[in-house]
C-alpha cells in the first residue's frame, strides 16, 4: 500500500523516489506560493497604511491641540500684529474666511471693548479619520473673556476641528463650534 503513494522519477541522472501527491503537481505548488506572497505583501501594506493612520491620528491631535489656542485667543493690543502667524496655522478656504473674520468683526470688536481672550484645551479626542492625511478632533476647551469694565467671563466651550496635512505639516482646514 505504502508503494501506490510513490512514483519514481528520474532526476539529475539518478531515479529518485517522489510521493504521488507532489507528483506532476509544480504548477499547484508554485500557484500556492504566489498566494502566499501576494498575502503576505497585501497584509504588510494594509499594515503600514494602519501604522500610518495611527501615527497620523497622534500627530494631528498635538497639532491642533497647539494651533486651536492661537486662533482663539486674542490681545486686543496685538491682534493686528499676529495675523500672519495665525494664518499660517490655516489651509484651504477656511484660511480665507477666517483671515476676513478677523479684519471685519474680531478686530473692529476687540478694539472697541479692549477684549482680551484666553482659550486653553481640556480635552480631546479623534472623530474621524479618512487616511494619513485628513483627521477631525473634537475637542473641549475652557474659554476666558476680559472686556474693560466687565468682569472675566469663563465658559466651556467645543469645536470640530478638521487637520489637513497638505505636505509636511498639519494645519487646520475648518473649525466649527459644536
Amino acid at each position: 500500500m505504502a508503494r501506490r503513494n510513490l512514483e519514481l522519477r528520474e532526476l539529475t541522472g539518478r531515479l529518485t523516489v517522489v510521493p504521488r501527491v507532489l507528483a506532476g503537481r509544480p504548477l499547484v505548488a508554485g500557484a500556492v506560493a504566489l498566494v502566499l506572497l501576494a498575502a503576505t505583501v497585501t497584509f504588510g501594506l494594509l499594515h503600514l497604511r494602519e501604522s500610518a493612520v495611527a501615527q497620523a491620528r497622534t500627530d494631528a491631535v498635538a497639532a491642533a491641540r497647539q494651533a486651536v489656542p492661537q486662533l482663539l485667543s486674542y490681545d486686543h493690543t496685538t491682534l493686528e500684529a499676529e495675523i500672519p502667524r495665525r494664518l499660517d496655522l490655516l489651509t484651504g478656504t477656511f484660511r480665507d474666511d477666517y483671515g476676513q473674520l478677523l479684519h471685519d468683526v474680531v478686530l473692529p470688536a476687540a478694539a472697541q471693548s479692549a477684549l482680551v481672550t484666553s482659550a486653553e484645551p481640556k480635552e480631546s479626542a479623534v472623530v474621524s479619520e479618512d487616511g494619513p492625511d485628513l483627521v477631525t478632533v473634537l475637542m473641549f476647551l475652557n474659554q476666558t473673556t476680559t472686556a474693560q469694565g466687565a468682569p472675566p467671563d469663563a465658559v466651556g466651550s467645543r469645536v470640530r476641528v478638521t487637520m489637513e496635512r497638505p505636505e509636511d505639516r498639519w494645519l487646520v482646514s475648518e473649525l466649527t463650534p459644536v
